[in-house]
């Protein structure tokens, strides 16, 4: 696992990455999820965009946040709008 500090988008809203390892991430958020349940994610690292999805291992309190360990199972890229582009000038 490697600590790394990035926005992440999940189905259940928005929160920010602790760590990201080959297969799994542990991110702090304001939504609740539970031991079990399916997760769908994506956060942006130099432009592009990393879309995944996995499942909750395990969730903690913390103050107003829920941090979530979650395995992810499947992963994809793409370009953001502000990353890089396949279109020719």
């Amino acid at each position: 696992m490697y600590s790394l500090a990035l926005p992440i988008e999940t189905n259940r809203g928005r929160g920010e990455t602790r760590s990201i390892g080959p297969a799994s991430v542990t991110f702090a958020t304001r939504a609740s999820f539970m031991p079990g349940d399916a997760v769908r994610f994506s956060m942006t690292l130099h432009g592009i965009e990393i879309f995944c999805s996995g499942s909750v291992h395990a969730v903690f309190a913390e103050g107003v946040l829920f941090v979530v360990e979650a395995s992810i199972d499947r992963y994809d890229f793409g370009h953001t709008k502000s990353g890089p582009s396949n279109d020719a000038p």
